[in-house]
């Protein structure tokens, strides 16, 4: 049986891009060298899960810029599904559009949640997938990982 290999701890995130709520395209290529990233896949922003991963970002997002880190939001659906959450929850970051379920497919997130923590070089340093039985981290734990992060690159 083959077994589906996600990225993980030490690699570094694949590249991707993807329209966001505010139309034009998102690529986390371009954050390389700049901001440490928290990738957060979502599936429809509707649901009540995926709903409150994002308000829990969205009341965070401010500890998380502190910390040199930019949140992507990646939902299953449409870009009008994105625009309508990032209107009705006043989210302040990117919400990026995946609405064939590709890149949440690549990144083991399909019918599921995960966030990936990376630092500015795309290293990834925490991974979690409710596909893999792994609870979500809190916002504490994410700002965890960032803080981490800027004590082994502290420039």
């Amino acid at each position: 049986m083959l077994t589906q290999k996600y990225p993980n701890t030490g690699q570094r995130v694949p590249d991707f891009d993807l329209p966001s709520s505010a139309g034009r395209r998102v690529a986390t290529s371009s954050y390389r060298g700049r901001r440490n990233l928290v990738l957060a896949f979502v599936g429809k922003p509707a649901a009540d899960a995926a709903r409150a991963l994002l308000t829990t970002l969205a009341a965070h997002y401010p500890e998380f810029a502190e910390e040199e880190a930019e949140v992507l939001a990646v939902i299953q659906g449409s870009i009008q599904e994105a625009e309508r959450a990032k209107r009705q929850d006043t989210l302040p970051f990117p919400l990026l559009a995946d609405e064939e379920g590709t890149v949440h497919r690549s990144f083991g997130a399909l019918a599921s949640a995960a966030i990936y923590i990376t630092d500015r070089f795309g290293e990834i340093f925490g991974v979690y997938r409710t596909g893999a039985g792994e609870p979500l981290p809190t916002a504490e734990e994410m700002l965890d990982w960032l803080r981490f992060i800027g004590l082994q690159c502290p420039e």
